[in-house]
């Protein structure tokens, strides 16, 4: 685990199906997401984002920390 107990979260979805995931590396999240946005319809979008893992939630959750990217159809090369 992280020391700092950060993660990055990724998510892409497009009007019917959706994708997501959480890794300990960043560079893992973005290639998650754009793999995700490839398969998914060309209006699709998603973000990558900095969590925190909420120690005080009975269930297994995250806290949003930072947006670190944006992604979509008029940004697929980001």
């Amino acid at each position: 685990m992280n020391r700092d107990d950060s993660f990055y979260a990724w998510a892409a979805q497009d009007a019917t199906q959706g994708s997501c995931g959480v890794t300990a590396e960043p560079d893992l999240a973005r290639h998650r997401i754009r793999e995700a946005l490839a398969n998914l319809a060309p209006d699709a979008a998603g973000l990558v984002e900095k969590v925190r893992l909420d120690r005080s939630a009975h269930q297994p959750s995250y806290i949003r920390l930072t947006v670190l990217g944006r992604y979509g159809a008029a940004s697929r090369g980001v």
